[in-house]
């Protein structure tokens, strides 16, 4: 396989024509829309229908995920009898709006709440002995996770020991062994529970959509998880006490008032807590889409599916947010406009909030999103974007010296394994993927808290870094993870065992080309095809993010004119296109320069987008990469 000028290997994903062609009919849309389709799942016309013009009614019912039911109903019985709610939430953009949303709502449907975020520096990840502690003395009684709780077995029994009962929402992969509650939320559980109880058993009633079409719910970020609990909750406390349906104002329609039609059951009205709320009491739940969508965003989940639907809709709330704390957050990020983007929710807005728990309090960024005193969200607001700054100076500074390190080392271990005793715990994981992006190599980066080594690790398609350790664990305290990211602690004096026992096993598990960085090609495009119809089609396709990826389309055999930099760092030039001659920008490919020529004919994979200029729009390619034409 031919290797591009970047050093890349392309790969154009393989598609059933038949197919592309049945939805390019049927949805109307171009062929080369149709394929990305295919390619992102999309087999039939109602499936395709969704994708495009995603709805709330689209939700799927919430109820479906294993557990939902009982644990809405005992937060309905706390409401009633006043009991005391603590919702212990993480430090990160997704713990953090997952709180802030669990804290707002339950607020106002009554509750007697209050949160409790851990410190990554103090309490690390997760629940905490001494806090779990704390909380109970506080008189609560019924304490909720969001976005943890799932391996926090010893801790689970602590609490319920002091005499609180605990409901988990946590979307993280589940341990074999699960914490001894009969509440917990996770789809990836698939239904099991260690204490019996037979009202989580739900009905088989059909949906009102096919099977193909039904939600899968472990794509779901904590946020999303909360969000579907609250649906819940909110359901059980309406006069009607039924369960929450699809399409319905209180679930998978939260804004709508349409009557819920074909939507499955789980009980009759009477199966409710015996505790409700007036509708007009109750809070249209389309209006926290914003913390839903920057949750899910921020923790890099797929943007498929159900995270699709609330993503779509959460972006639109984003720019005209009720919430103070999210409108005080743009202000100094200097985000304005109609629409936000989810590449500006997830470099501009998430790292803000993330920033916080990483070197900071991630209190916080929670009084940001919960606070409606303008003076203190305003306060809030200042102080992550100064630990935001501060973030970015440390990473650089970090990152500086594990290059340096490289340099000096060389480049022969496919498994980068670099440590010092004063490096930042919580930007580690940050410049380990840097250094993947850069090289292209699983990479470890370990620092020293309390005497013990704490590790971060990136890692890239071909390798499970989970594996990895797991093949390592004599030389470990402990890890966790999965296969592109995981964590581990690790004595001091064993890091240079543990690095070269990582490297052997890199040698048997990867070999040259899986060090090779590979471009996945969503299709191939004559340029004189290019029109504003298809840019059109390629904008229904938003938002573009993990799962979803920006089309990428290369063009075989291009002759490019009027090559020349832009400004310091950036190549442009033209090409023909259906409408006339199209710019190409190359983003920071200043060093191609010299290895380009308009006499040499070229391959080039590119995004497709509108260039808005002076009041002016027109299509623009924006290079990915490019090589030489291999059919020249």
């Amino acid at each position: 396989m031919p290797i591009s000028l970047t050093g890349k290997r392309w790969l154009v994903q393989e598609r059933d024509d038949r197919v592309v062609r049945e939805l390019s009919e049927a949805l109307s849309i171009e062929p080369a829309v149709a394929g990305v389709l295919f390619l992102r799942g999309i087999r039939i016309k109602e499936q395709g229908d969704i994708f495009l013009e995603p709805s709330l009614k689209h939700l799927s019912n919430p109820t479906k995920i294993p557990g939902i039911i009982p644990a809405a109903d005992r937060i309905c019985d706390a409401i009633r009898n006043k009991e005391k709610i603590c919702i212990y939430g993480d430090y990160d953009v997704d713990g953090v709006t997952a709180t802030s949303l669990m804290f707002l709502l339950l607020e106002r449907f009554g509750a007697d709440v209050f949160y409790f975020i851990p410190n990554r520096m103090e309490h690390g990840y997760g629940l905490h002995a001494e806090a779990i502690r704390e909380i109970r003395k506080a008189g609560t009684d019924l304490l909720v996770t969001v976005d943890n709780g799932i391996s926090a077995n010893d801790e689970v029994a602590l609490a319920r020991a002091l005499g609180m009962e605990v409901i988990i929402t946590d979307h993280h992969e589940p341990p074999v062994e699960l914490p001894e509650t009969k509440y917990i939320i996770n789809p990836k559980v698939s239904g099991r529970s260690t204490i019996d109880d037979s009202s989580s058993r739900l009905s088989d009633s059909s949906s009102n959509l096919s099977s193909s079409l039904e939600g899968d719910f472990t794509i779901l970020a904590g946020v999303g998880l909360a969000f579907a609990l609250i649906v819940a909750v909110r359901a059980r406390l309406r006069p009607s006490a039924g369960s929450p349906s699809a399409g319905s104002p209180s679930a998978g329609s939260p804004s709508t008032g349409s009557p819920s039609t074909g939507s499955p059951s789980t009980g009759s009205p009477s199966t409710g807590s015996g505790y409700h709320v007036s509708e007009r009491e109750l809070p249209n739940l389309s209006e926290y889409l914003d913390l839903v969508a920057i949750g899910t965003i921020g923790d890099v989940a797929p943007l498929t599916g159900e995270n699709r639907i609330l993503v779509r809709h959460g972006l639109e709330k984003i720019a005209r947010s009720k919430n103070k704390g999210i409108r005080a957050l743009m202000r100094v990020s200097g985000l304005n406009g109609s629409m936000v983007t989810p590449g500006q929710v997830g470099f501009v807005l998430a790292p803000r909030i993330n920033a916080a728990g990483r070197i900071g309090d991630a209190g916080t960024a929670l009084r940001l999103l919960v606070s409606s005193d303008e003076r203190e969200v305003e306060a809030a607001a200042l102080i992550l974007n100064q630990e935001n700054q501060k973030r970015q100076e440390i990473e650089k500074e970090i990152l500086g010296q594990v290059l340096e390190r490289i340099e000096k080392e060389g480049r022969d271990d496919k498994v980068i394994v670099a440590h010092a005793e004063d490096w930042h715990a919580g930007v580690i994981g940050i410049v380990a993927s840097r250094i993947v992006e850069r090289f292209y190599r699983p990479t470890i980066l370990i620092t020293m808290k309390n005497g013990i080594g704490t590790g971060s690790g990136r890692s890239i398609p071909g390798f499970s870094l989970y594996e990895a350790l797991h093949a390592c664990r004599e030389e470990l305290l402990g890890f966790g993870g999965h296969r592109l990211a995981a964590g581990l602690t690790i004595d001091w004096d064993r890091i240079q065992r543990f690095r070269e026992r990582i490297n052997r096993y890199a040698e048997d598990h990867l070999n040259a080309e899986d060090l090779i960085p590979t471009i996945k090609v969503d299709g191939i495009i004559d340029t004189h095809h290019i029109s504003d119809g298809l840019l059109q089609d390629l904008e229904k396709l938003k938002p573009f993010g993990m799962g979803n990826p920006e089309p990428i389309f290369v063009s075989r055999n291009v002759r490019i004119r009027n090559l020349r930099l832009v400004g310091e760092e950036h190549l442009r030039f033209q090409i023909q296109s259906r409408q006339g001659p199209m710019t190409v920008i190359g983003f920071r490919m200043k060093e191609l320069l010299n290895s380009l020529s308009e006499d040499t004919p070229l391959d080039l994979l590119y995004h497709l987008r509108y260039n808005e200029y002076n009041g002016t729009r027109s299509i623009q390619a924006v290079l990915v990469d490019l090589m030489p034409s291999q059919n020249s």
